[in-house]
């Protein structure tokens, strides 16, 4: 995903659908990475990011959750790249 300038000091978090709370990987200043588990929802969820471990979630955006795992067979985890990271 990109949003912010990150460090490699951050700590990263991504929250779904107000809910589910995932820890990011640094990747470069513009970009992390997060394995997203099986949601079990499809549709456009709300996404918040936080770059100090959860504290505070001050960039917004939004993960389009679909049934694609299962028409591709693809594993419970996939690798899905988020974009467009908004400050709040």
């Amino acid at each position: 995903m990109s949003g912010p300038c990150f460090t490699a000091d951050d700590n990263i978090v991504v929250q779904i659908d107000n809910e589910i709370n995932i820890n990011a990987t640094f990747g470069s200043e513009l970009q992390s990475s997060v394995t997203v588990p099986v949601l079990n929802k499809t549709g456009r969820l709300p996404i918040k990011l936080s770059i100090d471990g959860g504290n505070s979630f001050d960039y917004i955006g939004v993960y389009t959750s679909g049934d694609f795992m299962l028409k591709y067979n693809l594993s419970s985890e996939s690798d899905l790249k988020l974009s467009h990271i908004t400050k709040i």
